[in-house]
């Protein structure tokens, strides 16, 4: 299929009082790539709108539960290239999707905020079966809940290491924090938890097969809830401390919360924790999906 390069600026503006942002939509069966010089914006002084980059507007408007929704094979956000779908008044930020059906990497900035004076942050998923990101995701409200930011690889592995002692050591830049998987099959991508503990939203961290906790997650704004899946199996290794103020979900075989939804259950699911897990003032819960197992310690 051909490809698409976005190297200027696409705008769909709500500039008028009480009015929300537009739709943009980038969609190859190729490859899709924004420049460094790119620039999309879907702000809105009532709300952000929707940025939908390789896949449909569809897709990006309901989020995960779509499951037959067209994809680009590979995505590249470019070092440079923005994304902005901001309330900048009084409203909800939008909603953002990056996605591919094989590689996709997110080396940008994407901000979905809410309102100065009022409204909850966006929802951003970033999405492919491998999956790198060294940008920057901002879900922050000054005055209402904050946003969401969904990632689902394949395999995840969280790590503390800097570049290059990762498992996918080529995938680093200067400074980067996360990881681009090598492209094998069975191959963990590796996010470094600098990158979760920096999150101005709430996360949801997704893997399809595995998903594996090497490092520390330490959440720290008011409310904000940390929700950990895996379709196969859920680890948080020894000595390892996962926090959040807000709740704490960890869930295998497809038990996790409706939305966004959960990975497909994959046999015998398993969640295993042999670290610590905590939530300062909120809830904690482990959730197994049919003929699963929960091991503590």
């Amino acid at each position: 299929g051909g490809s698409i390069v976005v190297k200027g600026q696409l705008s769909a503006p709500g500039n008028a009082p009480g009015t929300t942002g537009g739709a943009v939509e980038v969609l190859s069966n190729g490859k899709v790539t924004l420049a460094p010089t790119a620039k999309i914006d879907v702000s809105g002084q009532a709300g952000g709108g929707v940025v939908a980059i390789g896949t449909n507007l569809h897709r990006a408007k309901v989020g995960p539960s779509v499951k037959r929704a067209p994809l680009a094979n590979n995505v590249v956000v470019e070092s440079g290239a923005t994304i902005d779908a901001n309330a900048i008044t009084n409203g909800d930020g939008g909603r953002v999707a990056v996605l591919s059906a094989n590689t996709t990497e997110m080396d940008g900035s994407i901000a979905a905020r809410g309102g100065a004076q009022g409204g909850n942050g966006g929802f951003v998923e970033t999405s492919g079966t491998y999956l790198g990101v060294t940008g920057a995701v901002d879900l922050s409200a000054p005055h209402g809940t904050l946003g969401t930011w969904w990632l689902d690889p394949a395999f995840l592995d969280v790590i503390n290491a800097p570049p290059p002692t990762g498992t996918e050591d080529a995938g680093f830049i200067p400074g980067g924090t996360v990881l681009a998987s090598d492209g094998k099959a069975a191959t963990p991508d590796t996010i470094n938890n600098s990158i979760i503990n920096s999150a101005t939203g709430d996360v949801v961290l997704q893997a399809a097969q595995t998903l594996t906790i090497g490092a520390n997650i330490n959440l720290t704004l008011p409310g904000q809830t940390l929700t950990l899946e895996a379709g196969g199996t859920l680890t948080i290794n020894s000595g390892i401390a996962v926090t959040a103020p807000g709740n704490v979900i960890l869930a295998t075989g497809g038990a996790g919360p409706a939305l966004p939804a959960p990975p497909t259950a994959q046999p015998s699911p398993l969640i295993s924790v042999l670290g610590a897990v905590s939530s300062t003032t909120g809830a904690v819960s482990l959730l197994s999906g049919t003929g699963g197992t929960i091991s503590i310690g």
